[in-house]
């Protein structure tokens, strides 16, 4: 009998043959195939490519050492078929010999299947991105002896994703992943050197932290402590992060179109995303972007900028009535909608594809205007759809609300159970249940996840800042809690001058279709008078507060920079009265 993992091959001597009477065996020797694939993840940084553009590291040996364990073990497996064809000259010294045989082929096909990832860390790490790391990076700082893993379902190192849709397609170095940084020298989107990282069958003996990719954890045992893979593999731990992130979300119209179609559809959010489109993108005369916030803005005025002096078609849709039409104050999505017009981009807001069909080479969209519009490639930009799978498995409540795992101010789901970054729904004990889904928050909720990991019993109060700049005319910077369906106070200098300064205010939004753009705004909702701002470069630079309950609860600066600081001194302070300071406070004045 030999035991892979938890699974059993049985032999049986019979007639001269070898009977199986597992069929797991096949999926064992197929896993470790594909786990030699899988160990050049660590590589990929130090060249900033991926898969089959990575060079080999130290895991290769690793590989080479499994791959030998296991043709080790299928010669004994020979040695013990060929007793077993001699069945009829088997004498008990043989007998013997061949139960040797079996146990070292037990011990050898242990080691294959369960030496890659050990079965106890300290701190367990579920997810590679930007939240994840930015946890190891804390717990490695603050407690260097202890063991911390990353299992992640990519295939690559973490890195930053704001990049894939800013300075990378700006970038003549971009195809690997590398771009110039602020003060002019090369970066790469990766956090760290591979040295930084170890392979996780190496870590019990190593200082770094231990990485394995292209697996995933599908069950937690929470009040034993234990984290069940998709091989059945088991690992236990003092203290586990959920840090999963999620996939970006396709459309029905395009889930349910005819393959030609699908095969002209992206989604983006990952590195070699990035790398498909980059490609993409420089053959094709045509792109239509499904999507009006963050990353469709961005994706189609990036794109716009570079492929538009060849003459490339970007076309942006999206059901709302502006850009970034969910942050924004309705007049001021619509003043960046014009931007990004005048950046190349033809933008429909209010529009959405019925239907999509294959037409000689292009893609045909039937838009509900009842126009046809033909494109050579779609990306969707729909959002993300979050993983949350270790509810069900794990007993984890989901916020039906805002999604994600429900923690509390601490950012703990259960004993001993953390959540950070996009899939955290987390209790702000000044501005009440949260989900954010922005890179600074990813890194700010886990460094303060990783503290308290580490029994700092720390509740997470820092107000993540976001950012965002579309073409030559927009750019911003924001913090605290930032959504169209708030009140807002605005204060702008005039293009025409640095004295007057123009103020603007708006309702609150009782109410807002999703997918229809339509708002209703209720009457009479208002503290004084407002200036009505005739001239639409007054709104180039300026300050946004966003009201709760009369009190600043969000904060954006309008083409000004630098001036976070001053933005969260006024977080939670009441509506602001004296527009005068405040324009002198952000530099208006």
């Amino acid at each position: 009998m030999f035991r892979f993992g938890a699974k059993t091959l049985n032999l049986s001597l019979k007639q001269g043959s070898i009977r199986f009477q597992s069929s797991s065996l096949l999926k064992n020797f197929q896993g470790a195939k594909n786990e030699f694939h899988a160990v050049r993840c660590l590589s990929n940084q130090s060249n900033g490519r991926t898969d089959g553009q990575q060079h080999s590291w130290s895991q290769g040996h690793e590989s080479r050492q499994k791959w030998s364990l296991m043709l080790g073990g299928c010669a004994l497996l020979g040695g013990t078929a060929f007793l077993a064809l001699k069945k009829d000259e088997v004498t008990e010294a043989t007998q013997s010999l061949r139960e040797a045989f079996t146990q070292r082929a037990t011990v050898h096909a242990s080691a294959v299947i369960k030496s890659d990832i050990p079965d106890s860390v300290n701190y367990l790490l579920i997810g590679g991105g930007t939240a994840s790391y930015s946890a190891a990076k804390t717990l490695k700082k603050q407690s260097p002896k202890d063991k911390i893993l990353i299992i992640t379902e990519e295939s690559n190192l973490p890195y930053s994703r704001p990049p894939l849709s800013k300075q990378l397609w700006m970038s003549e170095d971009g195809a690997n992943l590398k771009f110039k940084g602020r003060d002019g020298k090369p970066a790469s989107i990766f956090y760290e050197d591979p040295s930084f990282y170890v392979p996780a069958a190496d870590m019990m003996n190593s200082k770094e932290v231990g990485y394995k990719c292209n697996r995933r954890v599908v069950k937690l045992d929470i009040p034993n402590q234990k984290a069940v893979l998709d091989d059945g593999h088991e690992i236990k731990y003092d203290r586990c992060l959920i840090a999963t992130g999620g996939k970006p979300k396709n459309i029905p119209v395009f889930m349910n179109a005819d393959p030609k179609v699908q095969e002209r559809v992206s989604l983006f959010r990952t590195a070699p995303d990035f790398q498909e489109l980059d490609a993409l993108t420089k053959k094709v005369k045509s792109v239509a972007i499904i999507g009006g916030g963050f990353l469709g803005s961005e994706l189609a005025c990036a794109i716009a900028a570079r492929e538009g002096k060849s003459g490339m078609k970007v076309t942006q849709m999206f059901p709302g009535t502006g850009c970034f039409g969910r942050i924004l104050p309705e007049y001021l999505s619509d003043w960046t909608t014009d931007k990004v017009r005048a950046e190349g981009v033809d933008v429909k807001p209010g529009t959405n594809v019925t239907s999509a069909s294959y037409a000689n080479g292009q893609v045909a969209l039937k838009l509900d205007s009842g126009q046809t519009l033909l494109v050579d490639h779609v990306v969707v930009c729909a959002g993300l759809n979050l993983n949350t799978d270790l509810a069900k498995t794990s007993g984890l409540e989901v916020d039906e609300v805002r999604g994600g795992y429900k923690a509390n101010a601490e950012l703990e789901a259960r004993t001993n159970v953390f959540v950070a970054g996009d899939v955290a729904s987390y209790y702000d004990i000044e501005l009440g249940r949260r989900r954010v889904e922005h890179h600074d928050h990813a890194t700010l909720s886990g460094r303060i996840a990783a503290e308290n990991m580490m029994g700092a019993a720390k509740p997470f109060t820092e107000q993540s800042m976001f950012w965002s700049g579309l073409g030559r005319s927009v750019g911003f910077q924001a913090v605290g809690k930032i959504d169209s369906k708030l009140a807002t106070l605005a204060v702008y200098t005039p293009a025409t001058s640095n004295q007057p300064v123009v103020v603007k205010e708006t309702e609150k939004v009782v109410e807002r279709f999703p997918f229809g753009g339509g708002r209703r705004r209720r009457k009479g909702f208002g503290w004084f008078n407002k200036k009505v701002i005739q001239n639409p470069d007054d709104f180039k630079k300026g300050v946004i507060f966003f009201l709760e309950d009369d009190k600043v609860v969000g904060v954006i600066v309008w083409n000004i920079f630098n001036k976070l600081g001053e933005a969260r001194k006024v977080m939670q302070q009441t509506k602001p009265k004296d527009i005068t300071a405040i324009a002198k406070q952000f530099g208006l004045t």
